[in-house]
């Protein structure tokens, strides 16, 4: 599972992105990260509701049948193929480290190991903290709303950096995310973790479409595939270490202290990104 999911979205993430015409990228780079969006706020709704009224073998099944409608659909489509060079042919079995991490992708990538690694605390402790919190019927809506928020956001934010540039939507990104975690670090009532999903489906659910747009803009055709590779290796890295590390910090800083540690490592986050990419990029 874990084989086939990791690269078919790096492969068909890194053919949509080659395919997106360079003025349009971060727009279509957008539309192409909403077809997630709904899968994740549909799929597990889906979920829970088979197993509950059928069985796992029944959810497993239809599973299985999604899947297989997905390589259907993946066989009736043809992407262009460009013209490989005799030194791509002749370096194809090569393995080093060049050939499994784009290096010129490395430091913006990085910035999705944080950001990653912040919304793992999300992802992994919510629903605890909102029963700490005798807060559960809103934080069973969260995703939701989250999903909703991800979804708006990804129709009209790529038009706005393409047309004026990456730092004025990367920046306030990065506002809504950190507001995101600090309304979670405050909440005590129902509506601080709703709209603590909105700023973060306008945080972490559109940082991820523009950060890719700038390492696409990047990164020379042939290279395109190595790195989105590389940009989603690090925010695998990112959410799989996080859960580990937080987990060991919460008995000292409990739940309200760790979201505002994530808020203040999503500080750091925006600092990287001024430093690696923001003073260079191109504006309108």
């Amino acid at each position: 599972h874990g084989f086939g999911f990791g690269t078919s979205a790096t492969v068909i993430a890194a053919s949509v992105m080659s395919m997106i015409p360079p003025a349009r990228r971060a727009e279509g780079t957008g539309y192409f990260g909403i077809s997630g969006t709904i899968a994740t706020a549909i799929g597990p709704l889906l979920a829970l509701t088979i197993a509950d009224r059928f069985s796992y073998d029944a959810l497993f099944i239809t599973a299985s049948v999604v899947a297989l409608l997905a390589l259907l659909v993946a066989l009736t489509i043809t992407f262009p193929e460009r013209e490989v060079s005799q030194a791509e042919r002749e370096a194809k079995w090569s393995l080093s480290l060049g050939t499994l991490v784009d290096a010129h992708t490395v430091p913006v990538a990085s910035i999705m190991l944080l950001a990653g690694f912040a919304y793992s605390g999300v992802l992994s402790f919510l629903a605890n903290y909102a029963q700490q919190a005798d807060l559960v019927s809103s934080a069973s809506l969260f995703f939701l709303v989250y999903a909703i928020a991800v979804f708006i956001s990804r129709l009209f934010i790529g038009r706005i950096q393409d047309r004026r540039g990456d730092n004025i939507v990367i920046y306030p990104i990065f506002a809504s995310f950190v507001a995101g975690f600090v309304m979670l670090g405050v909440s005590s009532q129902a509506w601080h973790i709703l709209l603590a999903a909105v700023f973060m489906g306008f945080g972490f659910g559109a940082l991820m479409p523009a950060l890719q747009s700038v390492i696409t803009a990047k990164s020379p055709l042939p290279r395109v595939g190595l790195a989105t590779a590389t940009f989603f290796l690090m925010l695998d890295i990112g959410t799989g270490i996080g859960p580990i590390v937080l987990g060991l910090a919460i008995p000292h800083l409990g739940y309200h202290g760790m979201y505002f540690l994530l808020a203040d490592i999503i500080v750091v986050a925006a600092a990287l990104y001024a430093a690696v990419h923001g003073r260079f990029a191109r504006t309108a």
